[in-house]
């Protein structure tokens, strides 16, 4: 089974268009094809084991660029409407922490760490943003890659640069 392509491609829309508030292009390929070396590898668990970060709706490891979204915990939570938001912010959420090699939070905007219900009823208008310091640290990211690239199974790969 997979997460529906009505969720994923918007999710992805508003993953890119959040960074390219800050100038950064993302550009999704299908599945493994076309997926550069840096890659990044994105999964969405259908399946989560309860006791795997409880709480959480994703992790990101950057040291071996993976990322795990676990699709079942947003499905669970968020109505059929805010799935494909909530999924975008978690995209753009973890993307960043892989960018910047740092598992950092701020107090608010994309990179917070537990998003609340003001956050939710925000992004539903109006996507979070980035704080001055995660941009910073997403340029040093990738600055250190070479602009490197994203790839994901089943949301799809990515190649991500500064404009």
């Amino acid at each position: 089974m997979r997460v529906a392509p009505a969720v994923v491609q918007p999710a992805q829309a508003l993953a890119s268009k959040i960074f390219a508030g800050i100038g950064v292009n993302i550009e999704w390929h299908g599945r493994f094809k076309g997926c550069p070396f840096q890659g990044i590898l994105i999964s969405l668990s259908l399946k989560t084991s309860e006791t795997l970060e409880p709480g959480a709706l994703a992790d990101a490891q950057p040291a071996r660029g993976t990322i795990r979204v676990f699709y079942d915990r947003i499905s669970q939570t968020y109505t059929k409407a805010q799935r494909p938001i909530v999924l975008g912010h978690v995209l753009a959420h973890e993307i960043t922490h892989d960018l910047q090699g740092v598992g950092a939070h701020s107090d608010r905007g994309v990179m917070k760490a537990q998003w609340d219900q003001s956050d939710l009823m925000h992004m539903t208008w109006k996507p979070l943003t980035f704080e001055d310091q995660d941009i910073e640290r997403i340029y040093r990211g990738l600055s250190r890659r070479g602009a490197g690239a994203l790839a994901t199974a089943d949301a799809t790969p990515a190649t991500v640069a500064k404009r």
